[in-house]
């Protein structure tokens, strides 16, 4: 027992502050870091848990299989987790479909966020869903500094200044510079949305977390994912972002 009590008072005790053991890194380093990242995936191809706030405040679990390629394009398709499909999202960086299993329905119209939360419930652009479900962030602004976080094992922290006068702000995991978490305000200080990256490791030449959380505070919405497999930088198969409405009316919506 006395063996025990000085480990479980350890346990008990908080990380110590971490000081960066390195020299410190430029916002452009920073950003070029990312930016290197994001170019070398062009498409992704991936698996997973999703666990989402769903209408009446009500926390809907689902299987999702996803496909996303630069220019905006997304494919994601819902399962019940006791089987057979719920819906099936799709844009081609220009229009959204989506074919409402459950509800009977086919919607189409422009790729907005809005058409996009229709599946995934937090309103973003089809790239930066891309972004997000790559393990990274949208990165909407230009650098403007660099500070030092000293919790969770220390982190890097880079400021974007955003065309809107907005800001963005991303948490880097030390030296490895994975996105850990971000969060993006508008000019007002309103939180946009906020993205958590969890457990990185390796796979197929990148780095990938293991969880994803995104949230949209301002409508109280979220999603988190568990992942289960990735697979990098394959070949959308022709038609793909693409829907028929299989003898469904289809139904134009929009943001407005």
């Amino acid at each position: 027992m006395r063996r025990l009590l000085p480990i479980l008072l350890l346990c008990g005790c908080p990380v110590p502050p971490v000081e960066r053991p390195y020299a410190p890194p430029s916002a452009e380093q920073l950003m070029k870091a990312l930016q290197d990242r994001r170019d070398k995936l062009t498409s992704l191809r991936a698996e997973g848990r999703a666990d989402e706030m769903g209408q009446g405040a009500e926390r809907v679990k689902v299987t999702i299989n996803v496909l996303v390629a630069r220019g905006g394009k997304l494919r994601l398709e819902a399962e019940s987790p006791l089987g057979g499909a719920v819906a099936t999202l799709v844009t081609d960086g220009s229009q959204f479909q989506l074919l409402d299993v459950r509800n009977n329905r086919f919607l189409t119209g422009p790729a907005e966020p809005c058409n996009v939360a229709r599946l995934i419930g937090v309103e973003l652009e089809p790239e930066q869903v891309m972004s997000v479900l790559s393990g990274s962030a949208p990165l909407e602004g230009t650098p403007s500094g660099v500070s030092w976080d000293k919790s969770k094992g220390g982190r890097d922290v880079l400021s974007l200044k955003t065309p809107d006068g907005g800001t963005e702000t991303l948490w880097l995991s030390n030296r490895v510079w994975d996105v850990a978490a971000a969060e993006r305000k508008d000019a007002s200080g309103k939180i946009l949305w906020t993205v958590v990256h969890e457990d990185f490791q390796d796979s197929g030449g990148f780095r990938f977390p293991k969880r994803t959380t995104v949230a949209e505070p301002a409508r109280k919405a979220d999603v988190q994912i568990r992942w289960r497999d990735r697979e990098p930088n394959v070949t959308p198969k022709e038609g793909v972002f693409h829907l028929e409405p299989g003898g469904l009316k289809a139904e134009v919506v929009g943001c407005r």
